[in-house]
């Protein structure tokens, strides 16, 4: 997670938003990082459950830019600020397409750049269709990870 984290030179105004948080690791890591948010959305509440234990019992400086819903994805109502998003492989392509919808949907209203972390990527193509350029193939132990935008670099 901090390699990945470390490639994408990460700003104080930057929020992320991890679809699929299961037990917040990616969330806790990613608080030893100058995110502006880092939001978890997890759709299983026992997941849900054990990373609201977890953020509690984990040791960080600033809790409070951490937030963690229990949400189907598609519920997540999007505050703008919202610029990268985080996707360990947490769903099926008609799912991550949806999702896809959502996001480029946010895209038209703020016109800004977005980043997608993927990993272990099943719907690349997928993402192609919907305008995001792949940038970035970072190898990890027994997997890979994509970065995505929609602008040229």
């Amino acid at each position: 997670i901090r390699s990945i984290l470390k490639s994408l030179n990460i700003n104080k105004d930057d929020v992320i938003v991890d679809f699929g948080s299961g037990q917040g690791r990616f969330l806790f890591v990613a608080s030893e990082f100058k995110f502006k948010e880092i939001i978890g959305v997890e759709f299983l509440e026992p997941l849900y459950n054990t990373s609201m234990k977890n953020l509690k019992n984990y040791s960080i400086k600033n809790k409070n830019n951490i937030k963690i819903y229990n949400l189907d994805v598609l519920d997540y109502v999007f505050k703008g600020n919202e610029n990268i998003f985080y996707f360990y492989n947490p769903f099926d392509c008609k799912m991550m397409k949806l999702v896809l919808m959502r996001i480029n949907d946010q895209l038209k209203i703020n016109h800004k750049k977005i980043t997608i972390v993927y990993v272990s990527p099943k719907c690349h193509k997928l993402l192609e269709s919907f305008n995001f350029f792949l940038i970035k193939k970072i190898k990890l132990v027994h997997k890979i990870c994509f970065v995505y935008t929609n602008q040229d670099e």
